[in-house]
């Protein structure tokens, strides 16, 4: 697989998620007119210069920012499709997604930092797509921060009695219906609960080993799609599943290039 068709896949999917997400914000919306209507309390914002771009965020300007990031999203990906050069396009999404950033910043699962990472890449790729090294260098860059963010997830569920003893799983099937449904009973043996939970840190701990190891890069890809999309269709958390999924295919590409590198590594070892 070669860097343009990564970064070609990196933008369907990211793009597929925006589109879902955008159009199930406004399907709310239209059905909970407060969502879009309440007036942002601009003492609360992180940066005072957003007032002035309260016409984003606010009033008509909500409804019309999400309408246009829809229209971008399937425009991104029609000129992904045609094998043309979607800069323009991915720098309106970038600048849409930050101007209405104090709106949606008050829904979980509305933003991520990975998010804004994945369309830094795209952008100074596509903006410099003869750069090799730009391109190399941002796929290197979402691989890594991805495997960061699961390694840090999983030290600090580690750190924590209630991920240790399932507890927190416990807590977490017991707010949703599906999960209520096939949690144990209260009397029963907890054991796979206490499985599920270690379940989950493993993965998000060794993730990284897929970057060193390609043969094991595919379990840990299947293994994600999996946890993630199980999360998606029983809890609604489809944000994080498209971010999270348009990364893999770095990760997938990365991962292929391991033994190059390690080699390389070793080689410069052995001549010092």
């Amino acid at each position: 697989m070669t860097t343009e068709e990564v970064y070609s896949w990196i933008i369907l999917i990211v793009c597929i998620g925006l589109c879902q997400s955008s159009l199930a914000d406004i399907i709310a919306s239209g059905r909970h007119k407060t969502i879009m209507n309440f007036p942002i309390a601009y003492e609360k914002l992180v940066s005072r210069y957003m007032k002035a771009f309260r016409f984003v965020y606010d009033g008509a300007g909500a409804w019309i920012s999400k309408a246009l990031l829809l229209l971008c999203a399937l425009a991104c990906m029609a000129i992904t499709l045609a094998g043309l050069n979607p800069v323009i396009v991915l720098v309106a999404i970038f600048v849409l997604h930050l101007l209405s950033y104090p709106r949606w910043r008050h829904f979980v699962g509305s933003d991520s930092p990975l998010f804004r990472a994945i369309f830094t890449a795209l952008i100074l790729h596509y903006f410099l797509p003869d750069n090799r090294v730009i391109a190399e260098a941002g796929l290197f860059f979402l691989a890594v921060y991805l495997v960061l963010i699961y390694s840090l997830t999983a030290i600090q569920k580690i750190k924590a009695k209630l991920w240790r003893n399932g507890q927190a799983i416990a807590n977490f099937m017991n707010r949703y219906p599906f999960w209520r449904m096939i949690s144990p009973a209260p009397n029963k043996p907890k054991w796979l609960v206490k499985l599920g939970s270690w379940s989950v840190m493993l993965f998000e701990f060794f993730f990284f080993t897929g970057l060193l190891w390609p043969e094991a890069a595919p379990v840990f890809l299947a293994a994600g799609l999996v946890f993630h999309g199980m999360l998606s269709l029983t809890v609604g958390i489809n944000h994080f599943f498209w971010t999270f999924i348009a990364v893999y295919p770095a990760y997938f590409y990365i991962s292929a290039r391991a033994p190059e590198v390690i080699s390389l590594f070793r080689g410069v070892l052995a001549g010092l």
